[in-house]
């Protein structure tokens, strides 16, 4: 429901800017909203605890019962989604909604109580931007509570396999989790494909294989954490290796693990299909079927074997990566772009935020298209000929940026001249 707050908060503020100032108030609703969820999650209460855990450094599920409070203290993909409600907030596009930016700086000065327990508007909570950073943050978990739950994502003996993030973390294989309510056991096993449980008549999925709609989330978060702390939070990945890596970067490996579901292997064989003799032979090696989930350990498919709804969300992955081979190879040539806005903010090509390579996809086979080396005259081309075209990139790009400005597109030649 954080997550759902963030999206339609967002909205509201769009809505608020080009269509009508009316919808600032619901823009202020959801962020009361979204501070109230994380309040309840953060917060130990007379009438329930948080949902954190200091002792793990994790949120857990707790089990109320008319005699106490029990924490489930199952490492799940569910205490990992509160990183999905996240989002990075423009001041510049916040300043444009004078009754949202006084209301919030007002919820945040007079309900102390609640502000403190989300991160807001920076990274460490005031309730005031900060001058030098054009960007915003608003989350559940803090600083030090997101470098917790990395260091579990990023663990190849918790959450990372060699394609993708687990379920369930692989610790409960040896360490399973028991809980007795009223005089009966209930207990929770990794299992890294189908399920071992007659829980939900034998469908109880989620302990251990791959689901790739989650999968994608992950990284979309992990994209989101790099666009606003950049360079200044990396993780060790993996956790147990000493080599750091941006949240970006680690979007991409991940990235990368998910596509070697579909790729062949060195032994030519696509880990989806497990050993199947079938899709080892000249004529059917290279039809692939979209699995529903995959194997945790062995990146086999299971399930459903045309799940072409969520599944499909590999062809994004498998475009990130080649996007990014392509840009670490130099592949773009000599005239690679460099985004320079009109109060001299710079984003260099080599940490631009996987989030928005769409757009550069779009921009370079534009340029390919139309015969133009030059941003410059084919953003020029595009406001005189396809001006609704211009605007929705420029939009794009702008918001990417934390701007409201004009963005120029100019080639590597001319930077000097910016």
């Amino acid at each position: 429901m954080a997550f759902y707050c963030i999206y339609m908060l967002k909205i509201s503020m769009e809505l608020a800017i080009h269509l009508h100032k009316s919808y600032e108030d619901m823009a202020s609703k959801f962020f009361e909203h979204f501070v109230l969820i994380s309040d309840a999650m953060n917060e130990r209460k007379k009438e329930h605890n948080a949902l954190w855990d200091d002792r793990d450094g994790f949120y857990y599920d707790h089990l109320s019962t008319p005699d106490n409070n029990i924490p489930l203290r199952v490492r799940s993909l569910v205490g990992l989604s509160s990183l999905f409600a996240c989002g990075v907030v423009s001041k510049r596009r916040l300043e444009k909604l004078p009754h949202l930016y006084k209301r919030t700086i007002w919820f945040l000065q007079h309900r102390k109580e609640l502000g403190k327990q989300v991160t807001i508007l920076q990274p460490e909570t005031s309730g005031e931007f900060d001058s030098e950073n054009p960007l915003g943050f608003i989350a559940i978990p803090k600083r030090k509570q997101i470098e917790s739950m990395l260091k579990y994502l990023f663990d190849s003996n918790e959450f990372l396999s060699d394609h993708g993030i687990r379920s369930l973390s692989k610790y409960h294989e040896k360490n399973p989790y028991i809980c007795w309510v009223q005089n009966q056991q209930y207990r929770v096993d990794y299992d890294s494909g189908e399920s071992t449980s007659a829980m939900f008549g034998g469908n109880s999925n989620w302990r251990g294989p791959i689901w790739m709609p989650m999968n994608f989330l992950v990284i979309e978060s992990l994209e989101r954490l790099d666009h606003f702390y950049a360079s200044d939070l990396q993780m060790n990945f993996p956790t147990e290796s000493q080599q750091k890596k941006r949240t970006s970067a680690a979007a991409i490996d991940i990235c990368e693990r998910l596509a070697s579901l579909v790729l062949p292997g060195i032994d030519g064989r696509r880990p989806c299909n497990g050993g199947d003799r079938l899709f080892s032979g000249p004529l059917w090696k290279d039809y692939v079927l979209f699995y529903e989930y995959f194997d945790g350990d062995s990146g086999r498919g299971l399930g459903a074997s045309h799940q072409t709804g969520w599944t499909a969300l590999i062809c994004n992955c498998l475009f990130k990566v080649a996007l990014y081979r392509r840009e670490c190879n130099n592949e773009l040539g000599p005239n690679t772009t460099k985004f320079i806005a009109t109060n001299k903010t710079e984003v260099d090509p080599e940490v631009w935020s996987h989030e928005h390579t769409d757009n550069c996809y779009k921009i370079n086979q534009l340029k390919k298209k139309l015969g133009f080396d030059c941003s410059y005259k084919l953003m020029k081309l595009l406001h005189e000929r396809c001006p609704w075209i211009y605007e929705s990139l420029l939009l794009e790009y702008a918001q990417f940026l934390g701007l409201d400005s004009d963005i120029c597109l100019i080639p590597k030649e001319k930077w000097g001249e910016g």
